[in-house]
C-alpha cells in the first residue's frame, strides 16, 4: 500500500506516484510529495527523504538560497530539534502500516 496522502506536523501533503521522474521532491508550496517508482525498491528510501524534508520545512528548520539549487538547502538545528524530528517521523511511519519495504 502506499500512501496518498500524509500528515507532517499537522499539514496534509498529498503523495504522487510517477515513473516518469527519478528520484523525488517535495512541492512545499502545494504541499505535494512526488515519488518515482521508476526503481519500485528505492521507493521507501526516497519517501523517507522528502517526508524528512517537509518535517524540517514544517519546524522551520529548512533554509534555501534556491539561486544554488540543492547544494543551496541547509538544515540547522539543535539536538533538542532533532529529537523532535524523529518523534514525527515516527508518527508518520505509524500512517504507512502495509506498506511493503
Amino acid at each position: 500500500m502506499k500512501p496518498s496522502t500524509l500528515d507532517i506536523c499537522g499539514v496534509a501533503y498529498k503523495v504522487v506516484y510517477t515513473p516518469q521522474m527519478g528520484g523525488g521532491e517535495t512541492n512545499l508550496d502545494d504541499k505535494v510529495i512526488t515519488i518515482s517508482t521508476k526503481h519500485p525498491k528505492d521507493i521507501i528510501n526516497i519517501l523517507f527523504h522528502e517526508i524528512g524534508e517537509a518535517i524540517l520545512f514544517e519546524r522551520g528548520l529548512r533554509y534555501s538560497r534556491y539561486s544554488d539549487g540543492n547544494d543551496g538547502v541547509r538544515f540547522i538545528l539543535t539536538h533538542h530539534e532533532y529529537e523532535n524530528v524523529i518523534a514525527d517521523l515516527v508518527m508518520i511511519a505509524k500512517q504507512l502500516k502495509g506498506l511493503k519495504i
